[in-house]
């Protein structure tokens, strides 16, 4: 009996972690799509889109030639410069 409901507990918490990951996915994908609908990214969305670290889009940009700009102390990235620098390295 026991065996049976250990089953069937773990089988409703494989549903839950499914289920999580799709809701994840999901925000994940529609999160992608709201920023590439934006054309400028400041430096957190840029490495929120890219999944990478500040220190990551800095190394990129002074010695991989990522396309960004300056504007006093901000950085801000062209969402579809950004895409086709990926693209082609």
């Amino acid at each position: 009996m026991s065996d049976t409901i250990n089953a069937v507990c773990y089988e409703h918490a494989i549903i839950n972690v499914i289920a999580k990951i799709r809701t994840f996915k999901l925000l994940r994908k529609e999160e992608n799509r709201t920023m590439q609908e934006k054309k400028w990214l400041s430096m957190k969305e840029v490495c929120d889109y890219l999944h990478i670290s500040r220190d990551t889009v800095m190394n990129w940009i002074n010695k991989e030639s990522m396309p960004a700009h300056k504007k006093g102390r901000l950085w801000r990235f062209d969402i579809n410069e950004v895409d086709e620098w990926m693209k082609n390295q």
